[in-house]
This record gives structure tokens, C-alpha cells and sequence, in this order.
């Protein structure tokens, strides 16, 4: 597997390279594997799959300290957008934003440390996407700031956001 870093903006990000194989009886891809499960994520508490419809934008999701979440994000069907928001106030990228559009047909993840919010948005007609997570899941420390407030193009037409996001706080109110 290889690791890199997202950008010089986002060093903290990483973005994954594992294996994407297919033929006549279907496909395998193999997200993470060896020794960097351990060095990327190291206690794995939850793994959640999603699926979404056509156009539905969900997040911008993060847990409070003392239990943020980094998470492991791949797509196993159809294709999103994966956006992630630098929300640390003492870091000279908050507020800013990184997105790469993960499929079924790539092998590529996406590395997202504790301190930034995470969502995505479903450009295909479904996507099931697989969440590799730090810490369980706390409803006390949930939080979620509104898509549809920052100034990111979800390249979906019409997006269906959950009542949770769309009453959530706006970026500015933060």
C-alpha cells in the first residue's frame, strides 16, 4: 500500500493507493493491508458502511475531544465526492477544505485525521462507501457543521441532506 500525503496544504491528510483488481467474475480491492493499519489507525473501533442515492450530500460529520475520530474512507460502489474541512481554530488551514472523488474502480482512501469534519456526496446513481473509524461512535460529542453553508461545489444537482445537517451550525457560526 502506499501513503502519501493529500497536499502541502493537508500534509496530515493521506491519501491511500492499495489494490483494484477486476475480471469476468468481478472485482476485489483491497483498501488497507499490512503493516500501515496499524501506523495509520491504530485501534480500529467501528467500521460503518453507508449507502446513499443519487445526489444525497451527507456531513459535515466530527466528534468533540476527548473523542474525535480519525477516519479510513474508501467507496466499494458507484463514485463520491469526499470532502474533508480543517475545523482545528489554531491551525492556519481552518476552514479550508480538501475533496477527491473516490470509486468502486480505484484503488485509492482517503486518511482523515482528528480535528476536521468529513462528508461526501453521491455523483453516481447509488455509492456504498466503508468507514474505518478510531473511537465509537458518542452521540454526546457528535457534531455536525451544514454542507450546504460552505462554499464547496457538491457537483450534485438538488441535494438531499438529512434534517441533522441541515440544521446544523454554519461554518461562519462555528
Amino acid at each position: 500500500m502506499k501513503v502519501k500525503s493529500f497536499s502541502d496544504e493537508f500534509p496530515e491528510v493521506k491519501l491511500c493507493s492499495g489494490v483494484y483488481f477486476s475480471d469476468e467474475r468481478g472485482s476485489l480491492k483491497k483498501a488497507i493491508h499490512g503493516n500501515e493499519i496499524h501506523e495509520l489507525i491504530p485501534d480500529i473501533k467501528e467500521v460503518l458502511c453507508t449507502s446513499s442515492n443519487k445526489n444525497v450530500v451527507r456531513g459535515m460529520h466530527y466528534q468533540e475531544k476527548p473523542f474525535e475520530i480519525k477516519k479510513f474512507i474508501t467507496c466499494i460502489k458507484g463514485e463520491i465526492l469526499d470532502v474533508f474541512i480543517d475545523i482545528r481554530k489554531d491551525s492556519k488551514t481552518f476552514g479550508k477544505h480538501g475533496e477527491k472523488i473516490l470509486n468502486e474502480e480505484d484503488s485509492l482512501s482517503l486518511l482523515i485525521p482528528e480535528g476536521f469534519a468529513h462528508g461526501f456526496s453521491t455523483l453516481s446513481e447509488s455509492s456504498v462507501v466503508v468507514y474505518l473509524q478510531s473511537e465509537d461512535f458518542n452521540p454526546e460529542f457528535d457534531k455536525s457543521i451544514n454542507p450546504l453553508s460552505l462554499e464547496i461545489d457538491w457537483k450534485v444537482n438538488d441535494p438531499v441532506v438529512s434534517e441533522k445537517d441541515r440544521t446544523a451550525i454554519k461554518l461562519q457560526d462555528f
